[in-house]
């Protein structure tokens, strides 16, 4: 921990806090202010008529990751 906090020029008590923070999940970090190829996601309450029918086939399925963490939809999952 010591070879990391002289690296980046910081104490090593801080780096063993956000460490600490990190393990318990506490430590959430913020999202880089530069230009991404994400897009904000959008829920409201619009009433919307029923998706057609579709089979397993013609829908792909929904798939997001960041970083360790993912979550797979089927394809067919309503927004609510």
């Amino acid at each position: 921990m010591n070879d990391v906090a002289r690296k980046y020029d910081i104490g090593p008590n801080p780096l063993s806090g956000w460490r600490r923070l990190a393990k318990d999940g506490e430590l959430v970090l913020l999202a880089p202010e530069t230009d991404t190829d994400f897009a904000p996601l959008v829920v409201c309450d619009v009433e919307s008529p029923p998706p057609a029918k579709v089979t397993e086939q013609t829908t792909p399925a929904v798939e997001i990751i960041a970083g360790a963490v993912s979550v797979r939809l089927d394809g067919a999952t309503p927004a609510a």
